[in-house]
């Protein structure tokens, strides 16, 4: 797989976020960590909990919460991206190691089966699950972080979690129509496109058959700084690192 195509597919992924959070929820882009392609950063605004470190076994209430997805040079075949929060406040969760990173689900990147794909919109918004405390989510049968059963139980058994309803951060939409028909798979470029419609053309042209170009598939809108191009809601650019460097 190029660069040319990882750049594709992270634009895709990255619009796919933007459109499946409310304003409750701040997705940027920033510059990249060595070693990795591409870096975003999420603010969360609803209540929650959050520790100090490893060794930190009492949970504190916040009103927000930041964690950051890191894109590795080897994504989407080969690597899927690494979810951790903010130094000094990791959410308090039996999903969330006591480190600061997040488990996510199993990476799955398969070409021939797209349907099966797991997508960057997915492992957000269960990380945003995660940290309202979302009960469809825990996972008490492979905890990461155990020495918060006993709390996350009583919390949930007594009604308190989750912390605020899904629909205040996630569009009663959002993410459905990413994680189901979205392909995972690059994007061909415009000029691609105009070949591929060119020639189409020509071939339907000399059968007497020609087809509309409204039958041809179109890439999807490539998002670029202030643009206000309908169903694109990015407004910086994603800085992916150049092949090679």
């Amino acid at each position: 797989m190029t660069n040319e195509d990882k750049v594709d597919i992270l634009k895709n992924e990255y619009r796919d976020m933007l459109e499946m959070v409310t304003n409750k929820v701040n997705i940027k882009s920033i510059d990249p960590k060595p070693g990795f392609i591409a870096q975003f950063e999420v603010t969360v605004n609803a209540p929650s909990y959050y520790i100090t470190g490893s060794g930190d076994t009492n949970p504190k209430p916040t009103d927000q919460m930041k964690f950051y997805v890191e894109i590795p040079e080897e994504y989407p075949d080969k690597a899927g991206p690494h979810v951790y929060y903010a130094q000094g406040k990791y959410l308090a969760s039996i999903n969330a190691y006591r480190n600061g990173s997040q488990c996510i689900d199993k990476w799955v990147y398969d070409p021939e089966h797209a349907g099966r794909n797991t997508t960057l919109s997915g492992a957000v918004r269960k990380t945003i699950m995660d940290i309202i405390h979302d009960p469809t989510v825990s996972r008490y049968d492979s905890m990461a972080n155990s020495s918060l059963e006993s709390w996350q139980r009583s919390k949930t058994s007594s009604g308190e979690f989750p912390t605020c309803r899904l629909s205040e951060l996630i569009r009663p939409d959002g993410g459905v129509r990413s994680e189901k028909t979205r392909t995972a798979l690059p994007v061909k470029s415009s000029q691609t496109v105009s070949r591929v419609r060119t020639a189409s053309s020509a071939q339907n042209a000399d059968s007497g058959n020609t087809r509309s170009a409204s039958h041809m598939r179109t890439p999807l809108p490539t998002c670029t700084a202030g643009s206000d191009t309908a169903g694109c809601r990015v407004r910086t650019p994603l800085p992916v690192k150049a092949e090679g460097r």
